[in-house]
């Protein structure tokens, strides 16, 4: 990968489940070896990415029209050292913590991102759906 010279990246993925490979690797790619970040944060923002991307996956419409589309990873390099991810959908539902039994296979997603992230959040995206973001690296750093 040659070294970006932006601050901010991003890339449009097709909404299957066969992207978010693509996306956590692109992902870590970036941080890592474009931005030359720590391994451990790249690792961290490969994690968060995989997650956000896979709900983006499972739970936003996926009509004719937002099957072209796709979904949409934003990586920004913060002035600290940190790095802000956002992935971008067409779907309106707000993601939540779920506490899931010991006998459940899915819902631990956001406690993963929680657990790997400073803050998260989620904001509304004009004219539809939604942007999940988070903040990874010391904000002390």
């Amino acid at each position: 990968m040659t070294k970006p010279t932006a601050d901010q990246v991003q890339n449009l993925f097709r909404p299957q489940l066969e992207s978010v490979p693509l996306a956590r690797h692109w992902a870590r790619q970036l941080v890592a070896d474009g931005w030359g970040l720590p391994d451990g944060l790249a690792g961290d923002v490969e994690l968060v990415v995989a997650e956000l991307t896979s709900n983006a996956v499972r739970h936003a419409p996926h009509s004719r029209a937002t099957m072209a589309r796709g979904f949409l990873v934003v990586l920004a390099r913060e002035a600290r050292g940190g790095v802000r991810v956002e992935v971008h959908d067409a779907g309106d539902e707000r993601p939540r913590v779920r506490t899931p039994g010991d006998d459940q296979e899915r819902g631990r997603g956001l406690c993963i991102v929680e657990a790997l992230t400073h803050t998260w959040g989620t904001s509304p995206r004009l004219p539809f759906g939604k942007i999940v973001w988070a903040l990874l690296g010391d904000p002390a750093a």
